[in-house]
């Protein structure tokens, strides 16, 4: 479960809250930038999407069901 966050830009970009995703199986990717440069943030529960959890979408995949079946999302 991987949300890629579009970039923002002046004003709008703000903090990076770090338990905003606590106790959910989803990983958030922010792209920011400018001509010069570009930053890559990853946010997410380590906890909750541990090994345990990849394993559970995974067999989901395989399984031919919804990924995110048994995931808390």
């Amino acid at each position: 479960m991987v949300s890629v966050i579009p970039p923002k830009s002046g004003e709008e970009i703000g903090f990076i809250g770090a338990n905003n995703l606590s106790g959910k199986d989803s990983l958030e990717v922010f792209v920011s930038g400018n001509d010069e440069r570009i930053l890559l943030c990853a946010r997410l529960d380590n906890l909750g999407k541990g090994a345990s959890g990849a394993a559970v979408q995974c067999m989901n995949i395989m399984m031919g069901i919804d990924e995110a079946t048994g995931l808390n999302i």
